[in-house]
């Protein structure tokens, strides 16, 4: 008989138990390292807040800070630009101002850093693993590699400073990085011909786990926090991640089941709900917050108690952001009909995606020409003082 004549063979056909084990070791080792990886932007800023003690470190701070501050008072007081009553007010307020722009200073530097070293640490562990593996052998290699990740995970949670956390943070990248490579060359020689390409496909596929568990995470943090009102930055990273759940499952569901992605529309239909609806969403609910903040902490700043700072609502309305957002998901729900209705949808689902992205310039622009505004007004106080 024939090689061609020979019945094919699925690709979970034929495996051993041992295949299984290790598909289910390499699996589980990479999920759980993008897991780590997610819930290390969760806790990152939290993390450098403790490390650098900075509620130890406030006091002596604002006791440095003080006396400029009160100086800089009873200058313009004298000057006229602010009331000597509203002094005691005014030199508090920009005390937390300035405290509160050095512990953002400080969070970002070592959080940057902290993020670095890990991801030097991906690439030392990949090429010191992937070198040391042909001479241990692919288990035991990935045995160690996972050991690392797991050991220095957890002592990044019993770090006493930031020398020994910035140690702990490589070191577990090298683990994760060695645990990637050794887990795909392990399923790559181990797993026979018929199965090695489903099963390399799969180890990659379901570390999207680890992005849909991250996803949840933060909605069920997102419900846990107190909020006089959800905001249009909450509805878009809620938007995101429920987009972002539901495209991963559709790339699990089509890697366990072949034959789904082979269906017209399947692919278009989860990368539209990805980018779209996932990215598009956490980009632009990103700029509806840091946007507003950065010019609203500006002009706090320069401000006085003469020239009030308008709040970040009033420097972007709300009810802008909101007219954009609602024209963001008329055009994501467009796009997705589009896939089933192509001849009808398509062109009016680029239209509204394009009154979406052109209302969203409209609202960027003009919060920086309100911020123009109201700095401009603060400069001509100031020199009329």
């Amino acid at each position: 008989m024939s090689e061609s004549a020979l019945p094919k063979l699925k690709w979970y056909q034929g495996l051993t138990k041992y295949h299984w084990w290790v598909l289910l070791v390499a699996v589980l080792s990479w999920t759980f390292d993008c897991m780590d990886q997610r819930i290390f932007v969760l806790s990152r800023v939290p993390a450098v807040r403790e490390l650098i003690r900075w509620e130890e470190r406030r006091g002596p701070l604002a006791a440095e800070l003080l006396p400029a501050i009160r100086a800089e008072v009873a200058k313009e007081a004298a000057a006229g630009a602010n009331a000597p009553e509203e002094a005691a007010a005014e030199t508090d307020r920009r005390l937390e101002a300035r405290l509160e722009a050095l512990r953002a200073e400080k969070c970002d530097k070592f959080g940057d850093v902290f993020t670095a070293l890990m991801i030097l640490g991906w690439a030392v562990g990949g090429a010191f693993f992937g070198i040391y593996g042909d001479k241990w052998g692919r288990v035991r290699t990935l045995s160690v590699a996972i050991s690392v990740y797991s050991v220095f995970t957890g002592l990044s949670g019993l770090a006493a400073g930031l020398a020994d956390f910035c140690l702990y943070r490589f070191l577990m990248g090298c683990g994760i990085g060695g645990a990637f490579a050794t887990a795909a060359s392990l399923i790559a020689e181990t797993m026979p011909e018929h199965s090695r390409a489903f099963a390399l496909g799969l180890f990659q596929a379901l570390s999207a786990v680890a992005g849909i568990g991250f996803a949840l995470l933060t909605l069920r943090l997102q419900a846990q926090r107190r909020r006089a009102r959800s905001d249009v930055t909450y509805r878009y990273w809620q938007l995101g991640l429920a987009s972002a759940i539901l495209a991963l499952a559709m790339v699990l569901t089509a890697t366990a089941w072949p034959p789904l992605a082979d269906l017209a529309g399947w692919s278009i239909f989860s990368g539209i709900l990805l980018l779209v609806g996932g990215f598009m969403s956490f980009i632009i609910g990103m700029l509806y917050k840091i946007v507003p903040f950065l010019a609203w902490m500006h002009l706090r700043n320069r401000g006085s108690a003469r020239s009030p700072v308008p709040n970040m609502n009033k420097l972007l309305p709300e009810v802008d952001a909101q007219r954009q957002m609602q024209a963001h998901v008329v055009a994501l729900a467009l796009l997705l009909a589009a896939v089933i209705v192509p001849d009808w949808l398509a062109r009016p689902a680029g239209i509204a995606l394009a009154v979406a992205s052109g209302l969203l310039m409209v609202n960027l622009l003009g919060a920086a020409r309100r911020y123009r505004q109201h700095l401009e007004k603060i400069d001509r106080e100031a020199v009329a003082a």
